[in-house]
């Protein structure tokens, strides 16, 4: 038998079977003997889902009945990986792909400190490999809440391994242990900054989170919400809401006056630029967003979208 840590690998899909068989297909190179992979349709178009048990019979599915988001999604992945046995929960978006030593990486660095609640990747533009998408972040109480570290620097930086405020959702290794202390993910973020939310709960309760360098994945980038090029998407509704939440879970009285005071300042501004430049309808839904998230409202998916 396996000394080897046991790991879920868990992969949501969500009307991505091409995205979600490219990152199969990377797994299956991974140099690693004590992984098992779910694959959790998140409420796809009925059928469309198929390709993706047929070319890799090998892997446990999952069908959730509707589209449940990251965090939904993602908690039950992380039930079932307490079902098995997992000692640790990779959690992967199906538009990225990894390294074949990249749970071996991760988890070189997990295994040192039962303290460590999660780790994660360096992230690399799947587009550019040369290039970084993301490494970790910090909470700033900004217009965007968060500010992310890396974004089209050259490969070769960011070569220190270091304790964070939070790393990138897309692919993060979680502690099962730690699960039993502080729960899974919120679900009333849906997706996006959720894992902010959780890597701060986590910290809050003693917990490390650690950025791991020589762990590497490639990332497409949010191709699920519309991905960036398209300024009105659901991605910027769901931004804008969700940063209101963790500010009402998480903000000091300094902090709230930090992000109301960046509100103030840059809506005036965005609502000009954006008016110039043809993108008022994703303003709008921006605006939408702030003022649902402070409403406490639930994200209206099926306009988004989302179902």
């Amino acid at each position: 038998m396996s000394k080897s840590p046991k790991v879920l690998v868990v992969i949501l899909n969500w009307n991505g079977t091409r995205d979600t068989i490219a990152c199969l297909e990377s797994l299956r190179h991974v140099e690693y003997d004590n992984a098992d992979v779910l694959v959790i349709d998140n409420g796809s178009v009925p059928g469309s889902a198929d390709p993706i048990k047929e070319q890799f019979p090998e892997v446990t599915m999952i069908r959730n009945e509707k589209n449940l988001g990251y965090s939904g999604g993602n908690n039950v992945g992380l039930q079932y990986a307490r079902k098995i046995g997992a000692e640790y929960a990779l959690l992967l978006n199906n538009d990225t792909t990894v390294d074949q030593v990249f749970i071996t990486e991760l988890l070189k660095v997990a295994e040192t400190d039962d303290t460590i609640a999660a780790v994660g990747p360096k992230v690399l533009l799947a587009e550019r490999p040369d290039r970084i998408w993301a490494v970790y972040g910090a909470v700033a109480f900004n217009q965007l809440l968060v500010r992310v570290w890396g974004y089209n620097r050259p490969k070769e930086d960011f070569t220190v391994q270091k304790d964070v405020e939070f790393v990138i959702g897309c692919g993060l290794l979680v502690s099962m242990k730690v699960l039993d202390n502080i729960g899974g993910f919120d679900e009333n973020f849906f997706a996006y900054h959720d894992e902010v939310d959780w890597c701060k709960r986590a910290r809050d309760s003693g917990y490390r989170i650690v950025y791991v360098p020589t762990a590497l994945m490639w990332h497409k980038g949010c191709t699920s919400t519309g991905g960036y090029r398209d300024y009105y998407n659901a991605r910027r509704y769901l931004i804008a809401r969700n940063s209101v939440l963790y500010a009402k879970k998480h903000a000091t009285r300094s902090e709230w006056i930090r992000f109301l005071g960046h509100l103030v300042i840059t809506l005036p501004l965005g609502l000009v630029f954006r008016t110039v430049t043809g993108n008022l309808p994703g303003f709008i839904l921006r605006l939408r967003g702030l003022y649902d998230g402070f409403r406490g409202k639930n994200p209206p998916l099926k306009e988004l979208g989302l179902v």
